[in-house]
């Protein structure tokens, strides 16, 4: 198999169905679901969880996502995953992720501390939480993260701060929108995304993904107000000018 097709099916760190849950889907394709899906009927306080986040982040420091998965690794080298993110913009310096759950199961990790747990406990039938973590001047390039719900199952964010992601629509024209803090969305990384971090500050998200779409039917047909749209340059550009540092 081509190594950059079994990065579509199989994930941006393609480790197939290990730490993942048997998905159900009430539609046939990730192209049947929007770009984004705003639950809007709840809201987290986003000052505790930010708080806890910073309490260990110094230990988590000491734990890196690939290389604990390097074993379980689809078709592909740790090195190809690492020279596939650092072209797509992420590095070390710029981008981490943590995971707050024990390897190779669904159960938090010792990282998981009490608020951070009441928030995931809200959500049933969840897999791979982690942090994400964006530092200041963040860009990613257009991108997918793989195009198999099936397997992935419908990735949650919440963010703990504000949140800008642009997803391509027609014509290489993006729509980019900026999610509210503390409030969950879902994201289609199976279509063409770009990240941005125009914040002043490190923005920290925590992100799992659901077995199914029970959560988001009943918003699925609610627009998202789209923030800006343009092309993917044209965006980052205005954004990125903006500096936008309110929270």
């Amino acid at each position: 198999m081509d190594w950059k097709k079994n990065l579509e099916l199989n994930d941006i760190v393609p480790v197939g169905d290990f730490e993942a849950l048997p998905v159900t889907m009430t539609y046939t394709s990730y192209q049947d679901y929007p770009d984004v899906v705003v639950l809007a009927s709840y809201k987290f306080d986003t000052k505790p969880l930010i708080d806890e986040f910073f309490q260990v982040e110094s230990q988590m420091l000491e734990h890196f996502f690939i290389p604990e998965r390097k074993d379980h690794l689809i078709n592909v080298s740790e090195g190809e995953i690492r020279q596939h993110l650092s072209d797509l913009g992420f590095t070390k310096s710029n981008y981490r992720v943590h995971s707050l759950r024990q390897l190779g199961t669904q159960e938090n990790n010792q990282f998981v501390r009490t608020q951070t747990g009441l928030c995931l406990n809200k959500f049933s039938t969840i897999f791979r939480q982690q942090y994400m973590v964006a530092e200041v001047g963040l860009i990613i390039a257009p991108h997918i993260d793989n195009k198999n719900i099936a397997l992935h199952g419908f990735r949650i964010h919440i963010p703990l701060h504000p949140f800008y992601i642009g997803f391509e629509t027609d014509g290489g024209i993006f729509n980019l929108y900026r999610l509210n803090p503390g409030v969950p969305v879902f994201v289609n990384f199976c279509r063409s995304h770009f990240v941005v971090n125009p914040l002043g500050h490190k923005r920290v998200n925590i992100a799992f993904q659901l077995s199914d779409d029970a959560l988001l039917l009943p918003h699925i047909k609610e627009k998202t107000q789209v923030h800006d749209s343009g092309p993917f340059q044209e965006l980052i550009d205005k954004v990125m000018g903006a500096r936008q540092d309110t929270d």
